[in-house]
């Protein structure tokens, strides 16, 4: 069946847009140089265009990942994916990834996730990081900047005394190969939920793709609380809440269960 498409795009005259993104798909499938890419007529053809075809490349792209998004450098004359796909040795993932980015940036596409959700998330763990910097121990764990060169897996939890509370604090993170890195951090109160008694468990993660530079937001965020949903604003509140204190963290009393991983 492939293979029968794929004649049928190479002997049409005058394809459509969305055809030339097909043929172009089907043509450079084993193409490995970004030269040979834009080489190709459909390439071509869809750079002269001009920007009335980016909307187009950045449909198809939230559909299904396409070389073609190298065309949006070609239309702009602007590095959206380029530095991109070399920093990541060609990796698809990492490439379209930047263009949908870009296009929510520039008000292409809608914007895949509530962006005010997403620095919420990313407030929220720099708050939560806070804490865990107040401990030498996961100091040194968190001594490099998330973006650069780490382990792949890190995992730190300590445990503490603060105003007659027992507190634990856990650290990971996860770099998925070139899919992405995940960080999470979870601050449990094993005593009480802030002004009843019951126990509470904050938790905030994000993620990047690989190549996220410093200052940009996150891919993906959550922040939870016990007994409230899932990215609420009654989660946020609490979160920010528990965290205005800071913790006062004794390091005389702080017993680490786990070191880096």
């Amino acid at each position: 069946m492939r293979e029968l498409e794929s004649q049928r795009l190479d002997h049409l005259a005058n394809p459509t847009p969305t055809e030339r993104i097909a043929r172009f798909d089907y043509q450079t499938a084993f193409v490995s140089s970004m030269h040979g890419m834009r080489d190709h007529r459909d390439y071509k053809a869809m750079v002269a265009i001009g920007k009335e075809a980016i909307p187009l490349i950045l449909s198809v792209l939230q559909e299904r990942p396409t070389w073609m998004a190298l065309a949006l450098d070609g239309i702009t004359s602007q590095d959206i994916v380029k530095t991109a796909y070399l920093e990541s040795q060609g990796n698809i993932g990492i490439m379209v990834e930047r263009a949908l980015q870009w296009g929510e940036r520039e008000g292409h596409i809608a914007i895949r996730g509530d962006i005010e959700r997403r620095r919420k998330g990313q407030e929220l763990f720099d708050s939560a990081k806070g804490v865990l910097l107040q401990i030498p121990e996961a100091r040194d764990t968190l001594a490099e900047n998330s973006f650069g060169p780490r382990p792949e897996e890190q995992a730190f939890q300590a445990e503490f005394d603060q105003n007659g509370d027992r507190m634990r604090v856990s650290y990971e993170r996860d770099d998925w190969d070139f899919i992405g890195i995940s960080e999470t951090i979870t601050i449990e109160n094993l005593s009480r939920w802030v002004e009843i008694d019951i126990p509470y468990t904050l938790k905030v993660g994000i993620g990047h793709d690989r190549f996220a530079k410093a200052g940009d937001l996150p891919k993906y965020v959550y922040f939870t609380v016990d007994g409230a949903p899932d990215d609420s604003l009654p989660a946020y509140n609490i979160f920010k809440e528990v965290l205005a204190g800071p913790l006062d963290i004794n390091p005389a009393t702080v017993i680490i269960d786990a070191q880096t991983a």
